[in-house]
């Protein structure tokens, strides 16, 4: 099996090929963007890709995460088997990673067991596609709030979640700011607090951003 692993450090690199084992598989390694389309330029033909830091800097050519690297190898090679193991747990990000790629495994590195990496490398004891239990839990979190499937609802989140104004979130999401303060109007109602502040501290409590 010929299998590419995408991550910034080589120990760990090196702890994923000794799991699996270096006689039984061909491993590709690939730190940053400019080895990702190195790569790319000699190799089509991949079986596997493990994407171990989903937010990776990869440098060049708009690929700025390891995500965006999951996409181009699902377009590209579209019968290859992707893992995408992340060390994020809040469920905003989970959610988009889950909406954005359809990979075959979406793991959280607290969920990461050397036995559970070589199932998924065999395909043993497994049914594909696979989320591992926290990001299960932070998916479902989502799907059982409404206001939270919406794309908009969800930029306009992770923006306050990241320190933004009203007046620059309007500009971010491309909104007028009062069609963005409607919406967070509803947030607040949907939530039961009374500004933002309150349904900010609401949403790190239940772990969603």
């Amino acid at each position: 099996m010929k299998i590419l692993i995408i991550e910034s450090n080589a120990l760990l690199i090196e702890g994923y090929i000794a799991v699996l084992g270096n006689e039984k598989h061909t491993f590709l390694k690939v730190a940053n963007g400019q080895d990702f389309f190195a790569l790319f330029t000699k190799a089509k033909d991949l079986d596997l890709a493990l994407i171990t830091d989903h937010s990776m800097d990869v440098f060049e050519r708009k690929l700025k995460t390891g995500l965006d690297c999951a996409l181009f190898i699902k377009k590209n090679i579209p019968y290859c088997k992707i893992i995408l193991l992340t060390e994020h747990e809040k469920a905003l990000v989970l959610y988009e990673l889950y909406k954005t790629i359809k990979v075959d495994a979406l793991l959280v590195k607290s969920d990461f067991t050397k036995e559970l990496f070589c199932d998924l490398v065999t395909a043993t004891k497994i049914d594909f596609p696979y989320i591992s239990p926290s990001a299960k839990k932070a998916i479902q979190t989502m799907l059982k709030n409404a206001s939270l499937l919406d794309s908009k609802n969800r930029q306009i989140l992770f923006l306050l979640a990241q320190g933004y104004r009203m007046n620059q979130i309007s500009d971010q999401i491309v909104l007028s700011r009062s069609a963005t303060q409607k919406r967070v109007s509803k947030l607040l109602v949907a939530f039961n607090v009374n500004n933002y502040h309150e349904l900010l501290g609401v949403l790190k409590e239940r772990r969603i951003v």
